[in-house]
């Protein structure tokens, strides 16, 4: 179907379901408790800001690369059917180009603004979602696993924009989100 015409509003509705704010929001917010906790009792408020909102737009990044690539496979189930590329509300080179300005500004944001080890972390987790977690989701169910390591590597974009290195609070964060999101995914199965 071709794309529909939209107002503002309505297009910012729609951009907000191609990067799946809600998700988006709760890595941000694994991000933002992982900068807190390495700062101790002084936190860098201008530091957590330009994390979180580097890391926002990376997180939006992979959830619209990964609606881009599945727009075909999305059209097929009643619970994806109604998303904003298979519905024809965004063309899939829209949805591309949206997802590559996220992709940019966040490595970007984190690199300038943060340090090159933060924007590495979200770099590599955008990676991997896109090339290791998307293709294996209609293949197995190690996808779970792929999922769960993303999962956990925010809280150290948060670490090491104030530490600049991992050390073991980075890892007993990055662990606790590991553990929980298998149950938690186990069970949405």
């Amino acid at each position: 179907a071709p794309p529909r015409q939209t107002s503002p509003a309505g297009l910012l509705s729609l951009y907000a379901d191609l990067i799946k704010l809600r998700l988006s929001l709760l890595v941000v917010l694994t991000a933002g408790v992982g900068g807190i906790m390495a700062s101790g009792p002084s936190i860098d408020w201008m530091l957590l800001l330009w994390t979180v909102a580097g890391t926002l737009a990376c997180a939006a990044a992979a959830n619209a690369i990964n609606q881009v690539v599945e727009h075909r496979r999305d059209a097929l189930m009643d619970r994806t059917r109604h998303r904003p590329l298979p519905s024809g509300h965004l063309s899939p080179a829209h949805g591309w180009v949206v997802a590559m300005l996220l992709a940019y500004a966040g490595v970007a944001i984190l690199a300038l603004l943060v340090n090159l080890f933060a924007a590495g972390l979200a770099l590599l987790t955008l990676l991997i979602y896109v090339l290791a977690y998307t293709p294996l989701k209609p293949l197995s169910t190690l996808n779970t696993l792929v999922g769960a390591v993303v999962g956990a590597i925010p809280p150290l974009i948060g670490w090491v924009a104030v530490r600049d290195q991992l050390d073991l609070g980075a890892w007993a964060l990055a662990a606790i989100l590991f553990l929980w999101q298998l149950p938690h995914f186990l069970s949405l199965a």
